[in-house]
């Protein structure tokens, strides 16, 4: 008996875009995995695409923990109430969720050096909502509201059209991000 003409086919869509202003690759996903299964595919596709992950010249974790503890989070950023605090040994983790973080006991911890944040959630120029990772991604992105409704005017069932307008609303809206969290974070670092 032949079961393979009635297997379930099993399809996925992952977006990337191409940064070429900004030299960087971006990928849609949710996992690293499937980040990495898409370019592969693009390697395949142009015979080499010699690429690493973004890193920034200064830690992440130093500079997210200094907003915290010193409260000064750039201008176009807003902490929102959840983080991430790690200690030296990767195991001892604390997860901080619908807390303030100003919180005396997370800052405490903070202060005495014990831990430092290795994930922030933050909202971005009331534009979108996001998890940024002292390994330099970003989770759980979230576009706000007015950013959705902006292509609203496009008929879902032109599919093409929508998809083709929410891509470069999206794009614009990255490339400014990632245009700030460079400026932040002391731009790229060199590779070796």
């Amino acid at each position: 008996m032949n079961l393979l003409p009635r297997a379930f086919s099993k399809n996925q869509h992952t977006a990337l875009w191409i940064d070429m202003e900004n030299n960087l690759i971006h990928i849609d996903a949710a996992s690293s995995k499937r980040a990495e299964d898409a370019l592969a595919l693009l390697r395949k596709s142009l015979g080499s695409l010699p690429v690493v992950p973004l890193a920034f010249a200064n830690e992440p974790s130093t500079i997210l923990t200094n907003w915290i503890l010193q409260d000064n989070l750039p201008h176009w950023l807003l902490a929102l109430e959840e983080a991430e605090l790690r200690g030296s040994q990767e195991d001892s983790v604390i997860r901080c969720k619908k807390q303030p973080l100003e919180n005396e006991e997370i800052l405490a911890l903070l202060q005495d050096g014990k831990k430092v944040v290795s994930k922030l959630a933050l909202e971005w120029e009331d534009t979108l909502t996001f998890v940024f990772n002292e390994d330099c991604t970003i989770k759980r992105l979230k576009f706000a509201d007015t950013v959705r409704e902006k292509n609203d005017d496009i008929l879902k069932e032109d599919f093409a059209q929508r998809f083709d307008a929410d891509f470069v609303l999206m794009t614009g809206i990255l490339a400014k991000l990632t245009e700030n969290l460079l400026d932040e974070f002391g731009g790229e670092k060199a590779r070796l």
